[in-house]
């Protein structure tokens, strides 16, 4: 099943916003010249061991002058999300891997281009299901969006370019949310150039409250797996528990689209500790689900940049 980073829809989005795209027996690396200087650095994410082909990859540094190759493996471990974490396991399993990658000159480095772990949900189960596996307070909480009036509805990327009200508005929400958070999520053109990479097999849950906006989260999707992107809410769509709706919409919508599996795209991993994640953890936590732990990720710098 290929990840998200290796869709040809999101090869379309990083075309979009100005990388380069390398392909190569299914395997895409994505290269980018650094402003102002005659080098780029070359990212190749969510690759499949048996895919790593060390001839093309060195070839590629060469051609795009690349003072650093990111490679994050796609190797995983699962468990629920409250059954202890797997590290020891993990380690032991990924060591040959880890030993051929330092091999070739690659560093595990501390964090990567991609969250190390993630939460997953099996949206094979019933809703009835999907709702019992829930934490009891993220029950209530989807209860009392519906009871406090809020409603939401869904539009796919192609729609959602085309209406400006609708795109204004999600802009502004979105923009207003990063800055309350103090987050950095990319620029409204990247968020643009998602919406046309991805255009039907992307959604927008949108939760209105009180004639206005209050909530909203956007899908991203590639071969039967729904992931949880940009969102954000307003003080009152937090009061009202409009982001708690929103994810739910987004699950219902991504059954009826018959899609397998929904990826919360990111959580705290205790293997390199980012504070700011707690909150986001909590919240995706209640929805139950299993945890996925990823390898770190792998670096090559150029000799005599680091």
């Amino acid at each position: 099943m290929a990840e998200l980073r290796q869709s040809s829809n999101h090869a379309a989005y990083m075309r979009l916003i100005g990388w380069t795209v390398e392909e190569k027996n299914g395997l895409k690396a994505y290269a980018r010249k650094l402003p102002l200087l005659p080098v780029g650095v070359i990212k190749i994410q969510r690759v499949p061991v048996k895919q790593l082909n060390r001839e093309w990859i060195e070839g590629l540094v060469k051609k795009h002058r690349a003072v650093a190759c990111h490679i994050e493996i796609d190797e995983r471990v699962r468990a629920g999300v409250n059954q202890a974490s797997p590290t020891t396991e993990f380690a032991k399993r990924l060591e040959p891997v880890i030993k051929t990658m330092k091999a070739w000159g690659y560093k595990p480095e501390k964090l990567g281009m991609l969250a190390s772990k993630t939460q997953v949900i099996d949206l094979k189960l019933s809703q009835a299901k999907l709702l019992k596996q829930m934490k009891s307070k993220t029950r209530y909480n989807l209860g009392l969006a519906q009871r406090r009036g809020l409603t939401a509805r869904v539009v796919n990327g192609q729609e959602l370019l085309v209406n400006e009200g609708w795109l204004v508005d999600f802009l502004k929400l979105i923009r207003d949310n990063y800055r309350r958070v103090n987050f950095w999520g990319g620029t409204e053109s990247w968020l643009k150039a998602h919406l046309k990479a991805f255009g039907k097999e992307a959604y927008l849950v949108m939760v209105d409250g009180e004639d206005q906006l209050v909530a909203a989260a956007l899908f991203m999707t590639a071969d039967g797996i729904s992931y949880y992107s940009h969102n954000g809410s307003t003080a009152v769509g937090r009061r009202l528990m409009g982001p708690t709706l929103a994810v739910w919409t987004g699950m219902v919508e991504a059954k009826r689209r018959r899609l397998q599996t929904l990826d919360f795209d990111g959580v705290y991993d205790e293997r390199f500790p980012v504070k700011r994640w707690l909150g986001y953890t909590r919240f995706k936590a209640g929805f139950g689900g299993d945890y996925v732990w990823y390898p770190p990720a792998l670096v090559k710098w150029l000799p005599g940049i680091f």
